[in-house]
Parts: structure tokens; C-alpha cells; sequence
């Protein structure tokens, strides 16, 4: 378990969901969008 700090290193490879949600707003092209995220507590929602 890693200790609860900001780091720049992505430890858990969540750099490839934020990157298609990026991307999901950018073809929105302004239009409603909602993007919802689930998981158990502590997988890294936040």
C-alpha cells in the first residue's frame, strides 16, 4: 500500500482513463455529457 501523498508518478495507470475522458469531452463539442465512476472503497476514485 503506498502512503496517501500527491505524487507525478502514476502508480495505479490511471493516466489512460483520465486521457479517454479527456477525450470524451473534447468530441462533446459543449453537448451534455456525464461520465460516472464507481468502484469499492479505497481503488482511487478521487
Amino acid at each position: 500500500m503506498w502512503h496517501d501523498n500527491e505524487t507525478t508518478t502514476d502508480y495505479l495507470n490511471f493516466g489512460v482513463v483520465a486521457d479517454a475522458c479527456a477525450k470524451l469531452l473534447q468530441q462533446a463539442n459543449g453537448q451534455p455529457i456525464s461520465i460516472g465512476v464507481s468502484g469499492g472503497w479505497g481503488v482511487g476514485k478521487s
